[in-house]
């Protein structure tokens, strides 16, 4: 039987005829490596169910050499979910009889992230805040107009290109998106007319700017990951949001939220996030049913404060006023009668 490397480049070119994400490939041969080197075998028919729980146990106890923690289960779901697919491949092409995971139970709790939100008000607020003169102040005031307009990732919005942009019908196209799936989305008037701004006033003003066909750009080029959270977390400092932890793929969770509270059909809104499952959409209900819940609560007179159970003492008060009130109707009455 071949080596194993020859089988993990197999299933990397497979990974990419699929057309996976680059990231979500380089991600998954790291853990198949990290697999072969830890279970010392050098046939990938030689993997048996103990290697897979001792690999488990091993992942499970060592700290990340990135962060300094334990993984989370979420972190040891995906990576196990990733070897198990590769095995998957492996029994489908007949390059081995059994399936190791196959009976295995591996009970890995995974925590379900709480996705925090900009209100309405609050994402207006930050918007707002962006100061247009500050350096970086028009492409941070466009590149957040545009996410929060189109719903995008922010990988989508780092890879735009002028071209992509169709300022005539004011939709733009979202290429290699998660999945590698090209789409074409609205975008905003106000996003419009900050991205024209930010084009005529402030990206020229790159020395890279003619020769870098991406939207947005620093002095080296292509707009970085970390250059993009930095700019959100200075613009949030800005903004009073109590305990909510806001970050930069809130802005997005906010779009779907919104559209979805104001009645805009699911299926519509699963095809300007680029969803491949309507699932992954409804999901976003939730977070809409959670919004109405504190309205709810807030102004809903037998849910808020004002509300206040009618006791004995008040049954009391309200006697004493209505005979109170009937007594001096009648002493009115004699009053008037001449008595």
């Amino acid at each position: 039987m071949r080596p194993v490397n020859y089988y993990i480049c197999m299933y990397e070119r497979y990974l990419e005829g699929l057309n996976y994400n680059k990231s979500t490939i380089r991600d998954t041969v790291f853990v198949l490596h990290s697999f072969f080197d830890f279970a010392g075998k050098a046939s990938v028919s030689e993997i048996e169910r103990d290697d897979i729980k001792k690999f488990y146990i091993y992942i499970k106890e060592t700290k990340s050499k990135k962060t300094g923690r334990y993984l989370s289960g979420n972190s040891l779901s995906a990576k196990f979910c990733k070897l198990r697919q590769f095995f998957k491949y492996l029994v489908q092409r007949d390059f081995i009889l059994t399936n190791p995971f196959e009976g295995l139970e591996i009970n890995i709790k995974i925590i379900e992230k709480k996705k925090d939100i900009f209100s309405k008000d609050e994402i207006n607020s930050f918007l707002d805040s962006i100061n247009l003169y500050t350096p970086g102040g028009k492409r941070n005031r466009a590149m957040f107009e545009l996410m929060y307009s189109s719903g995008l990732r922010e990988s989508e919005l780092r890879n735009l290109k002028i071209s992509d942009l169709d300022f005539y019908e004011r939709v733009l196209k979202v290429t290699e998106g998660k999945g590698s799936k090209d789409r074409y989305v609205p975008f905003s008037e106000i996003a419009e007319i900050f991205v024209k701004k930010y084009l005529r006033y402030e990206r020229i003003k790159y020395p890279v700017s003619k020769k870098c066909d991406y939207l947005f750009i620093t002095e080296y080029g292509k707009i970085k990951r970390a250059t993009l959270v930095i700019a959100f977390k200075k613009e949030l400092a800005k903004l009073e949001t109590g305990n909510k932890r806001l970050t930069l793929h809130s802005i997005r969770h906010s779009t779907a939220t919104h559209l979805l509270e104001a009645g805009a059909d699911v299926r519509y809104v699963q095809e300007l996030l680029g969803h491949e499952s309507i699932k992954t959409t409804v999901k976003y209900t939730h977070l809409m049913l959670d919004n109405l819940r504190k309205q709810y609560k807030m102004y809903h007179p037998r849910e808020n404060n004002l509300f206040t159970e009618v006791d004995e003492k008040y049954l009391r008060d309200i006697n004493f006023l209505i005979k109170d009130n009937e007594e001096r109707i009648l002493i009115n009455k004699k009053k008037n009668n001449g008595f």
